[in-house]
């Protein structure tokens, strides 16, 4: 599970100890060392983001994965993000998995492609209950067949 950072929190925090501790401000500028502070923390961001989580911290990260990676793109060689369809079956049948492959898209996010009916019956029938659908495609279910719709009732309810 990735940790949650509550980032404006941390840029506030920033804020107020420049504001309640000025005799530790760069230069004599609370403007400066807020400034300095948060393209700090931002860089910190980016390098989580970018490297940290995806390489080392993903709690997915035994799952194999495609040997091509790029910064922009991650795994696909499009930069657009939309499901790369070619690059997909290419992995399904080259890179060593079982019924499983991680891959990045555009801005390092991370999905997971199913490989095997194996594990798509373990998704959709057998542990249905551990793999909530994401938020974004609830919502997007959810105006084609109604907030309560077969699709998209899960848990106690479905039960």
């Amino acid at each position: 599970m990735a940790i949650k950072i509550p980032w404006k929190a941390v840029y506030l925090a920033i804020a107020a100890s420049v504001y309640l501790r000025p005799q530790y401000t760069i230069l004599d500028s609370p403007t400066a060392t807020f400034i300095v502070l948060s393209l700090a923390v931002t860089s910190f961001r980016i390098i989580y983001a970018l490297v940290l989580y995806p390489r080392f911290l993903t709690p997915i990260k035994h799952i194999p994965t495609p040997p091509t990676w790029s910064w922009l793109t991650g795994n696909t060689s499009s930069y657009l993000i939309e499901s790369p369809f070619e690059e997909m079956t290419e992995w399904a049948h080259k890179v060593p998995n079982n019924g499983l492959i991680r891959y990045y898209i555009v801005g390092n996010l991370e999905r997971v492609l199913l490989t095997s009916p194996k594990a798509l019956s373990e998704l959709l029938v057998t542990k249905v209950y551990e793999f909530p659908k994401p938020q974004m495609v609830r919502q997007s279910l959810a105006r084609v067949t109604g907030k309560h719709g077969v699709l998209l009732v899960e848990g106690d309810e479905h039960k």
